[in-house]
């Protein structure tokens, strides 16, 4: 009996958030055609077919072919040969999505759906496992949380994989955390899928595995990042000029960034969460708090991020839970600003699209109320 209610817990802790995903799901329901589901279909279905997911005139040729469910594609490239017609991924992403694109969009688009729901609650659950409270009431109230998010939602509803950068930083936080070679590589080869918004987890992995000299796993790390180079740049060379090309043109779109916000704002922000990382990792002094910290740092310098990247912040999120268990009121401004600051910065920016890059703040802020916790823990 005790055995068969032990198991069953986990189970019951999910239940309260799928409750909260199934009552969003009017908001969270992917809409095909207005999200970036079928673009990550396409681009694994140009790999599964032989050819490069970097050929700008095959994604022209996409809105003809498919109609309505590539509408988000024929929006960017009307024009073959516009900047935003670039598949602006490293070739690893591509190559995840290569079996869904190898199945008809009939098939493939609803796999592909259900493959990013499934990927984003198992990023939170990992990150509220590795970063967050050992109680399962509290990790079933934080869940419960994360998934009102606008973050969580939007990543849902847009079809990314951000879960799936939650499942990285997890992995790497629990490798460094037990001197285990495995977890840190698996979760470095799943941050390369979309490198520009981990910067900072990755040199705090190198600092902190050079720090405990934990040689294997950093020789096994590096192994692997460069053998996924290697054969990115053999099998698609043309991979780093289409992602240099398009880079400025998505930063002109990014309006969860910092680099968004006025040059004073954006000077303000950057300020804060310096402050906030190293008061915060004074104060905690631990290989998980060092992972989590450079998570929500890396949203705060990444040179473009959208909203459904600030999943990233959940690991900092669920530390403050962790670091201050007995403060409900400072979880609760925590908690409250990532799951409804979020949706009032996108609301503000409805009424007046320059208050959109509030969402920009987001991460700073998180890292500040942490670092308020870590001082007072």
């Amino acid at each position: 009996m005790i055995s068969r209610a032990l198991s069953a817990r986990p189970i019951l802790g999910l239940l309260l958030p799928l409750l909260m995903l199934l009552a969003l799901a009017p908001v969270t329901r992917p809409v095909e055609g207005s999200g970036d589901t079928f673009q990550f279909w396409y681009a694994g279905h140009l790999v599964a077919s032989g050819h490069s997911p970097y050929d700008q005139r095959a994604w022209h040729d996409a809105s003809a072919d498919y109609g309505a469910i590539a509408a988000n594609v024929a929006r960017n490239c009307g024009n073959a040969e516009d900047p935003f017609c670039v598949w602006a991924y490293p070739p690893p992403t591509a190559w995840l999505f290569a079996p869904f694109g190898a199945l008809p969009p009939g098939f493939g688009l609803p796999l592909l759906n259900a493959f990013v729901v499934l990927s984003a609650l198992a990023g939170i659950a990992a990150a509220v496992v590795v970063f967050g409270p050992a109680d399962p009431l509290a990790r079933t109230a934080l869940l419960t949380v994360i998934v009102l998010s606008h973050p969580f939602a939007i990543d849902v509803r847009a079809g990314h994989f951000v879960g799936l950068l939650l499942i990285g930083v997890s992995l790497v936080a629990h490798g460094i955390r037990r001197a285990a070679s495995l977890p840190i590589v698996a979760g470095a080869l799943l941050l390369v899928l979309k490198p520009h918004v981990v910067l900072a987890v990755g040199l705090s992995t190198v600092v902190l595995l050079v720090r405990d000299r934990t040689w294997r796993a950093l020789g096994a790390a590096a192994a692997a990042i460069a053998l996924v180079v290697a054969l990115s740049l053999a099998i698609s060379p043309e991979a780093i000029g289409a992602i240099i090309g398009r880079s400025g043109s998505k930063a002109g779109i990014a309006w969860a960034t910092t680099w968004a916000l006025p040059l004073p704002l954006a000077a303000a922000v950057l300020a804060l969460a310096a402050a906030a990382s190293v008061l915060a990792l004074r104060a905690l002094r631990s290989p998980a708090a060092a992972i989590a910290i450079a998570a929500a740092l890396s949203l705060t310098i990444a040179p473009y991020a959208q909203p459904y990247d600030a999943l990233l912040v959940v690991p900092a999120l669920a530390l403050l839970w962790t670091v201050v268990p007995d403060r409900r009121g400072l979880i609760g401004v925590a908690s409250g600003a990532f799951a409804l600051g979020t949706w009032a910065a996108v609301f503000a920016g409805q009424l007046s699209p320059p208050l959109e890059s509030a969402y920009a703040v987001v991460p700073a802020a998180e890292l500040a109320l942490l670092a308020v916790a870590a001082r007072r823990s």
